[in-house]
């Protein structure tokens, strides 16, 4: 088993340097690599203008997965990604006849995902049939506890981040003045708790609603977060439900108060209230709170076409300024016109096309 952080110390123990202590990965080859690695790690957390949590731990065997947004779809829309030709065509074939996709068509391409997943790489390298919906046997349950087990451990030894709203590291950063890193090792005055971040993102899956919309009351700002994405999981269609969250919408959190409005949006009747709420934070100071809001529109699409003209302002704003902050929300806002019918400037990668800076004026 190699991972990809195990690239470093391999090529510094060719050359002869020791890793520093920081370093998670392991020889693979050269000097020290008799250490054999038992598990591999990955993680999934927003590129570009996708938003998405998961991690999964690997063994020899077995393949874990743990999805904290499985609202949301694996093959997302993704401007960057879909110009390639293979995206284009499997998203093309499967909104074209959806009816006919098999199984694992629908697994990778249908609006919403598993919460958890396990795959026998052995005996299905393809990773096509999630055991977790079948009846486990005694000791294949055994091992899924095992990996639950090593994929908490691991993300814990590392200090994982991915349980905080980007917003609220960007707050953090602020505030104390130090890379996030020092903050959660707590060389600063103040620091997120990061265990508990993780025991609310663990709840997402749980259907106790009095359990979580106790969290989402009394929990501070990533307990909040995770109270909301885990209710709308668990509690999508139900009315009731809709009314005991909706003054959620005012949270003093944005990544809160954006979860529970894109949520909410879906239905007509709490949709104008959390349209102006997402509009409103559209043009919020903060790029990552910014782009929050618009990908929650550009996943709306046509119910969102209310808001059309905002999204006209911010591409126009974003479409042609330099910056990743200006070119992911221009990516965002640029798809939910293009979906509206709407005309935007076709992107363009190919070097030297300055696909997002502005022409240069001709003499």
């Amino acid at each position: 088993l190699i991972s990809f952080v195990d690239f470093a110390p391999t090529v510094l123990g060719l050359v002869g340097v020791e890793s520093p202590g920081y370093m998670q990965g392991l020889p693979f080859i050269g000097p020290d690599s008799d250490i054999e690695r038992k598990y591999v790690h990955g993680n999934r957390d927003r590129v570009d203008e996708v938003f998405d949590c998961s991690r999964s731990v690997r063994n020899k065997r077995w393949l874990y997965i743990r999805n904290y947004n499985p609202h949301l779809s694996w093959s997302q829309p993704s401007v960057f990604s879909d110009l390639g030709e293979i995206r284009h065509e499997i998203s093309q074939k499967y909104n074209q006849n959806i009816d006919a996709a098999t199984k694992a068509q629908k697994h990778f391409s249908s609006a919403n995902k598993p919460i958890e997943e396990l795959y026998d790489c052995d005996a299905d390298p393809n990773n096509v049939r999630n055991l977790i919906s079948t009846n486990l046997s005694k000791e294949t349950s055994e091992i899924l506890s095992t990996l639950r087990k090593e994929l908490i451990d691991y993300r814990e030894s590392v200090g994982d981040l991915g349980a905080l709203p980007e917003s609220e590291m960007r707050r953090w950063v602020k505030t104390e003045g130090s890379p996030m890193r020092d903050i959660v090792i707590g060389n600063t005055d103040h620091s997120p708790n990061l265990k508990r971040a993780w025991a609310a993102a663990d709840r997402v899956g749980s259907k106790n609603s009095k359990q979580l919309l106790k969290l989402l009351k009394n929990g501070n700002v990533n307990e909040r977060y995770w109270a909301a994405i885990s209710l709308r999981n668990g509690f999508f269609d139900d009315v009731n439900m809709h009314q005991n969250v909706s003054e959620w919408m005012n949270d003093v959190a944005p990544s809160v108060r954006i979860e529970i409005a894109a949520w909410l949006a879906c239905f007509p009747d709490q949709r104008e209230v959390a349209l102006d709420r997402l509009v409103e934070d559209l043009g919020h100071s903060d790029w990552a709170v910014a782009l929050q809001a618009c990908r929650a529109i550009e996943l709306l699409g046509p119910k969102a076409k209310r808001v059309l003209e905002p999204m006209k302002r911010i591409y126009a704003k974003t479409r042609n300024e330099p910056g990743d902050n200006n070119f992911f929300i221009a990516f965002s806002s640029g798809a939910f016109l293009d979906k509206l019918g709407e005309k935007t400037v076709p992107w363009d990668f190919t070097p030297g096309a300055g696909s997002f800076m502005p022409p240069k004026k001709k003499k």
